[in-house]
């Protein structure tokens, strides 16, 4: 990639806060689910959760990508921190 497309934010682990027109995204990092670069999005102020790869409404067992360090424990703690939490 030239370098004038590469992002010039970037975050390794744990949480990012960003604005995105005119409101706040949380972006936290996923250890291991799907793959072990998996960022789930909270929008608080609409109380709407992105998780992306990690969680479908398929009615099935997502994929899990082994080969670009997916894990199914990672799959279950991503989905509990989901589930449990007032905020993810």
């Amino acid at each position: 990639m030239p370098q004038k497309n590469l992002p010039t934010k970037t975050y390794d682990g744990g949480s990012k806060t960003v604005e995105v027109g005119g409101r706040k995204a949380v972006l936290t990092h996923v250890y291991n689910a799907y793959t072990d670069g998996d960022t789930y999005v909270y929008f608080a102020d609409a109380n709407v959760l992105c998780t992306g790869d990690v969680f479908n409404n398929n009615k099935k067992y997502q994929t899990i990508d082994f080969a670009n360090g997916g894990d199914v424990r990672g799959m279950e703690r991503a989905n509990q921190t989901f589930l449990t939490s007032s905020r993810p």
